[in-house]
């Protein structure tokens, strides 16, 4: 019969006990980079669409001007 202790869980997982590796930090930051890397070339060019519009939109208003005078 096994002798019971009296710990629900054991210490690893007591509150404010959690410790990292270096191993598990490194491979949690080489994850985020390689996300970043992904979606740094989506966002660039999202942000040359928005340029774009924002150039169409002004000369839309060139043109609107131009008509009413």
């Amino acid at each position: 019969m096994k002798k019971e202790t009296g710990r629900r869980f054991p210490d690893r997982w007591k509150v404010g006990r959690i410790k990292f590796t270096m191993i598990e930090l490194l491979i949690v930051i080489s994850i985020i980079m390689i996300l970043a890397s992904l979606f740094l070339p989506a966002l660039q060019k999202a942000r040359l669409h928005a340029l774009s519009t924002n150039c169409i939109a002004n000369l839309r208003g060139i043109g609107q001007a131009f008509s009413i005078y």
